[in-house]
């Protein structure tokens, strides 16, 4: 019943590789673009306007600085469930509005914080990830209710980012908001006072500096059940000095402020590089504790669709805020490039599908949802603590045809992987080497339009080389999977 021609072809790997805008899991056509982006905008003068490029240079430079500490950002997510994906769910969220914001230039401000705020609201993944979807998609309709000016002056974009700051309270309910977190750290770094500075260097070192004393302060005000669970992780483990996500949003400040000091280096961010397992992009890589037992709900689970004429966030929050659907209801919206309102619903459940049911039959203008996104969080943090197998202890090695759905153990033995898998879409087509490729994030996106999917076989010779590559292992049987 898929809407996809499925078939099998011979076929080599390609050399250079374009991704589509419209294959949502990797989010940016401009992924694995080979050509490099106009350079950013030099702001280390005394820049005292911000428009589209100033921006533009923010956001790009404030990403690379958190994908290059992702790792960093999992190892210490405790909470509020420590499944370790708070980097990986940060980099998903920021990639696709950094990269577009690379690759398609405006130098209207309205235009590409609006933009912007699209791409955080559709690629926003996890607790952290929909903070910063409430806090772009605030500062997008602040300034677009102040006429979407092509420019403002710095004091005028400082005194945006502290009403944003200030509205984070509403990013989830009452009883699940919780001090010392990034929504802590938001609202008290953009809390800037009452004369606002002048440039743009002294506004983004004053937003860094109180996003740093805010961030020290998390440990002493994040409490759960009477425990102050970061000086806990810290008395077993002294690098976790922070909250994961707090973290995260203090280094996307200090990669603005790096730029307003000299040139900010996009290695990593753009090109073949910049995009290395699949499962980083979908949020899947895990390092986290053993679950507890703490998290009430199973699943976190997101929806994004086209907002149907009267529906609102408000009418969505009233119908999902019954207890049978969950908790940690949060529902954000924004505009989309072709006019429509977008709204992006989060919330924990054991039973993502009613969710979904609801969404879809009552409040979506479209046939199926935009996106949708149901994860076991008990499996996830499980996972972090699963065994690592040493492939060089296997008694046997394994040559894997990664297409296939195998066991996670695996994932420690792939010695050689022959099997590529394609897919082709208009206007752009991409191919990628498994195991790194998500079978589901496929398979949704055929559903919304017409796919070929393509398993390429390479020819005999390149089985040869790999099975002789095997065998020259001594003393161990090779074993095709």
């Amino acid at each position: 019943g898929l809407p996809a021609k499925l078939f099998r072809t011979m076929g080599t790997f390609a050399d250079v590789y374009q991704v589509s805008k419209e294959l949502e899991f990797m989010g940016s056509k401009y992924a694995l673009a080979s050509s490099a982006p106009d350079p950013l905008t030099d702001l280390t003068g005394d820049i005292t306007e911000v428009d589209g490029l100033v921006f533009r240079a923010l956001v790009a430079a404030g990403f690379s600085f958190v994908a290059a500490k992702k790792d960093e950002l999992n190892r210490i997510n405790i909470f509020p469930m420590p499944d370790a994906d708070t980097g990986s769910n940060m980099t998903i969220t920021l990639r696709t509005g950094a990269l577009n914001q690379l690759y398609e230039p405006t130098n209207h401000l309205q235009e590409a914080v609006a933009r912007y705020a699209e791409d955080v609201l559709m690629s926003g993944q996890g607790n952290s990830g929909t903070v910063l979807t409430h806090f772009w998609t605030t500062l997008s309709s602040l300034m677009a209710e102040a006429g979407g000016k092509p420019s403002v002056s710095v004091p005028e974009f400082a005194n945006f980012l502290e009403a944003a700051g200030k509205a984070i309270h509403t990013a989830f309910p009452a009883d699940k908001m919780k001090e010392g977190t990034i929504v802590s750290v938001v609202r008290k770094s953009t809390a800037l006072g009452g004369a606002k500075p002048a440039t743009l260097s002294a506004l983004t070192e004053a937003w860094m500096s109180q996003a740093k004393t805010a961030l020290y302060e998390t440990p002493n005000e994040l409490e759960v059940d009477g425990v102050f669970i970061l000086k806990d992780a810290a008395a077993k483990d002294p690098t976790i000095d922070s909250d994961s996500g707090a973290k995260g949003f203090f280094y996307l400040v200090s990669g603005m402020h790096a730029c307003t000091k000299g040139p900010v280096s996009l290695d990593g961010v753009v090109g073949p590089g910049s995009v290395k397992r699949m499962d980083e992009l979908s949020g899947l890589e895990r390092q986290g504790e053993v679950f507890d037992g703490s998290e009430k709900h199973k699943y976190c689970t997101e929806c994004v669709i086209e907002l149907k004429e009267g529906a609102t966030t408000e009418t969505i929050e009233t119908r999902l805020s019954d207890p049978k659907f969950g908790d940690s209801l949060v529902i954000v919206s924004a505009p989309s490039a072709a006019g429509k309102i977008l709204a992006k619903v989060h919330i924990h459940c054991d039973e993502p599908s009613a969710v979904f049911d609801v969404l879809n039959g009552e409040f979506n203008n479209l046939k199926i949802p935009i996106k949708e996104k149901a994860e076991n969080m008990r499996q996830q943090v499980f996972d972090s603590k699963r065994k690592r197998y040493n492939p060089n202890d296997f008694k046997v090695t394994f040559v894997i045809d990664s297409t296939g759905q195998v066991a996670k153990w695996t994932a420690d033995a792939y010695a050689f992987v022959p099997n590529p898998v394609s897919i082709f879409g208009q206007p752009y087509s991409c191919q990628l080497e498994p195991p790194n490729i998500s079978v589901i994030d496929v398979m949704n996106r055929a559903r919304h339009e017409d796919l070929q999917l393509v398993g390429s076989a390479p020819p005999k010779g390149w089985y040869e080389k790999v099975f002789r590559k095997a065998l020259e292992i001594p003393e161990k049987p090779v074993i095709y999977i």
